[in-house]
């Protein structure tokens, strides 16, 4: 048996181009979930490739439904780093410093400022 290969490419505006040996449904299929239709699992990896480029798209070139798109994913990493953050303050303020009673308040007597 040969080789197989596929390729996804997207021009500057965002459209998909696919190239399969021996083709794009062959290639696809044998990678893909078999209890998902191909079509299902295609569309997946789609959106993943064109969200991927939104994001290295200067945001002038994005139209409204796009900025929108942009503008939630900001909030939801913004809303994942406070959630994280509150995490983590949460863990720091949990941990306890030694109580007095942990801490000698003196030196045993054989170690004293006056002995040796």
């Amino acid at each position: 048996m040969g080789g197989e290969i596929l390729f996804i490419i997207f021009s500057p505006a965002g459209k998909p181009y696919s190239f399969g040996h021996p083709s794009v449904e062959s290639v696809a299929k044998r990678f893909s979930n078999t209890s998902q239709h191909l079509e299902e699992t295609t569309d997946a990896l789609v959106e993943t490739y064109q969200i991927r480029h939104r994001r290295k798209a200067p945001i002038d070139q994005l139209n409204l439904s796009e900025l929108y798109e942009q503008d939630e994913l900001f909030a939801e990493f913004n809303n994942f780093i406070s959630i994280t953050r509150d995490k983590n303050n949460a863990a720091i303020s949990s941990m306890q410093a030694p109580m007095a009673e942990d801490v000698p308040s003196a030196f045993p007597p054989r170690y004293g400022p006056n002995l040796q």
